[in-house]
């Protein structure tokens, strides 16, 4: 697998991109992964879950980036970091 749980991530294909962070992994049938990937909408609440391939995701490579993503979904109107429930 190319993305890990809590990895920041950007959805930058089709008409809709943005920046995320990987919150789960979906396997299908014959192999095929999909990303649980959380987005936060600006001015809402929570997150809004999605799943995508491999190919509309890429690594956010600015740290600064990458921070404000972790500030944005963990601090902001979404609640608290929901991976610290995971340990």
């Amino acid at each position: 697998m190319r993305f890990h749980i809590g990895q920041r991530v950007e959805k930058y294909t089709g008409d809709y991109t943005g920046p995320g962070i990987v919150l789960g992994v979906a396997f299908l049938d014959h192999g095929i992964v999909r990303y649980v990937v959380g987005h936060r909408l600006e001015g809402g609440t929570g997150q809004l879950l999605h799943l995508y391939s491999e190919a509309n995701l890429r690594e956010y490579p600015d740290p600064a980036i990458a921070a404000a993503i972790d500030n944005d979904l963990y601090h902001g109107s979404a609640g608290t970091d929901p991976l610290k429930r995971l340990k």
